[in-house]
């Protein structure tokens, strides 16, 4: 599937069938750049804003830097168990999707293509790409210490680990 005239930060929601907001749970979405000039995470960044549960966060340009915004936003107090999708190459018949949590960041972009586009969306929307059923069911895995385990879904829909 080739999402046409959808930017980037939409377009993977687009691909896996869900909303970027949820009147329970997300009701906002916010679009972040996931570095700077000189490739780092940007300095001046407010992490408690962005680790607010109430909004979805797209973070452009974030293939290099996932691990850092993973940890600045667990230092910001987010939910390390939030579901998150990294995204490459979005819009395009080749794209890829991995599933992974918050804490999984980091590892979840290890071998991922950086010369692609990638984005990281993060939040409880998307509960059910992360494969809940629901949103509650990610609180209780969450108060119970469990957690989805990392997912990749390519352009054709096959998942597996990656």
């Amino acid at each position: 599937m080739t999402a046409v005239g959808i930017t980037a930060a939409l377009a993977p929601a687009a691909e896996l069938g869900v909303s970027l907001t949820h009147r329970n749970t997300t009701q906002s979405v916010r679009l972040v750049t996931g570095h700077a000039r000189n490739g780092a995470v940007p300095a001046n960044l407010d992490w408690t804003v962005f680790a607010a549960p109430s909004a979805t966060t797209i973070f452009y340009m974030a293939g290099r830097t996932a691990g850092e915004i993973g940890q600045h936003l667990i230092d910001g107090h987010m939910d390390p168990h939030t579901p998150v999708v990294i995204a490459s190459n979005v819009g395009r018949a080749d794209a890829l999707h991995i599933k992974v949590t918050v804490a999984e960041l980091a590892s979840g972009a290890v071998g991922i293509d950086t010369s692609k586009p990638v984005v990281v969306a993060v939040g409880m929307a998307l509960a059910h790409a992360a494969g809940y059923t629901d949103y509650n069911e990610v609180r209780t895995h969450n108060a119970i210490g469990n957690k989805p385990p990392i997912a990749l879904i390519n352009a054709s829909g096959a998942s597996g680990p990656p």
